[in-house]
């Protein structure tokens, strides 16, 4: 009995691979965690695969090497722990770990190509530095052309601290990753123009952050009984300038205390903000740490403020601002990197970066105006904006964009 086609002819369907430069591990559950939900997106359309390579400096996870792989509906993750041998010298410990860091990476793709053959692969970095470098290395071997998917705030260079400046060879080879991709996917216009500005020349498609929705919607409507609860989520350290809403706060509470105004700050290691307001209570003035959460309890927080105030020196999209609006909060925060694309008067507040005297004038206004900011409004606007469905939509068509002959949605 003969077949009615040819079985070489029939088309198969491609295999979507992200490389991540950062991404969530059992090291550090936050790093990258905007790319998991990007992909998360993205697989609502299409299956996809993530793969990341996690150093383990510390051998927390292995001596030696450990892969793990998880599946989340049509997404698939591998994370690859290594733990590099230590000498002691700082700058050959670098050298012999990024010589690990690449032949573990080339070894994983190598059988990851051999187990898809005559497939076609469509390929995506997330943030190039520095898995941009194995990405390049596929394209030098196998043809392979890519897409870069960029967050990283270190773009904005003149605003970087001489500590946090990288060095010469850094940009040269961040350069060749990105003038080598199809395009770059920048989570905001700002991001897209500053790297064409400053870096590169390669096209870009602004596709913001996305929110998970079923966590973060608003819960409850109007003012906090008694008091106006303002939440701030963030690293808390020099790019978030907390410690400049911190003196605001106190200068608030000191100057109109009948606005009886208090403020959960979220973040990691707040005994360092602490120590540089050693002998103030900052308790007094209302302001309360909460350590580290994880994303579902972000969420509940958010959902028991009125408004969210952001201070940052530098910014591209932050991830907090549209989950608090998601959540139906007003956002107070700088007019810096894409934020004043996405945050408009029905929304928020802007305000210049570093001037406090205008952070105080926006919290007592946002307190004093709350009743005019339609909670409804502002989530449903953000939901459609950016929910995973939205952006995964957004995914797919910048895909057809930038890809030939690249179909979508495959699976919906």
């Amino acid at each position: 009995m003969q077949s009615n086609r040819n079985e070489s002819s029939v088309k198969k369907e491609p295999v979507v691979l992200w490389i991540a430069s950062w991404y969530p591990s059992v090291i550090d559950r936050f790093t990258g965690d905007f790319i998991q939900r990007s992909a998360k997106a993205f697989a609502l359309y299409h299956p996809l695969h993530v793969f990341y390579i996690a150093k383990d400096d510390s051998g927390l996870i292995t001596n030696n090497q450990r892969i793990e792989t998880h599946k989340i509906g049509a997404l698939t993750e591998t994370i690859l722990y290594y733990h590099p041998p230590k000498t002691g010298i700082t700058l050959l410990d670098k050298i012999i770990s990024t010589f690990q860091y690449n032949q573990l990476g080339r070894s994983w793709l190598k059988a990851f190509k051999k187990k898809h053959p005559d497939r076609e692969i469509y390929l995506e970095v997330g943030v190039a530095m520095r898995a941009g470098t194995l990405a390049l290395w596929m394209k030098r071997k196998w043809g392979h052309s890519f897409v870069v998917q960029e967050h990283w705030t270190g773009y904005y260079r003149e605003l970087m601290p001489p500590a946090l400046q990288k060095p010469k060879w850094f940009w040269k080879i961040n350069k060749e990753i990105l003038d080598q991709a199809n395009a770059v996917f920048p989570d905001s216009r700002h991001l897209g123009e500053t790297i064409q500005k400053t870096l590169s020349k390669v096209p870009y498609e602004e596709i913001p952050n996305t929110v998970d929705t079923q966590l973060f919607y608003p819960k409850k409507k109007g003012k906090t009984s008694g008091t106006f609860r303002f939440i701030h989520v963030s690293t808390l350290g020099y790019q978030k300038n907390t410690d400049g809403i911190i003196r605001v706060l106190i200068r608030l509470s000191v100057q109109a205390p009948e606005l009886n105004v208090e403020c959960m700050m979220v973040g990691p290691d707040p005994e360092v903000l602490q120590q540089q307001f050693a002998g103030i209570s900052l308790e007094r003035y209302g302001i309360q740490f909460t350590g580290s959460k994880s994303y579902q309890e972000v969420a509940a927080l958010m959902q028991s403020a009125d408004a969210m105030v952001l201070f940052s020196r530098y910014e591209n999209l932050p991830c907090v601002m549209l989950e608090a609006l998601c959540c139906g909060l007003p956002v107070i925060a700088t007019r810096v990197g894409g934020i004043a694309w996405h945050l408009d008067a029905k929304s928020g507040i802007l305000v210049d970066s570093e001037n406090e005297d205008q952070l105080l004038e926006a919290l007592q206004k946002m307190v004093n105006d709350f009743d005019q900011y339609d909670q409804d409004y502002i989530a449903r606007k953000a939901a459609s904006r950016y929910a995973m469905p939205v952006i995964g939509e957004r995914y797919m068509e910048a895909y057809q964009k930038y890809f030939p002959g690249f179909e979508a949605p495959l699976n919906s």
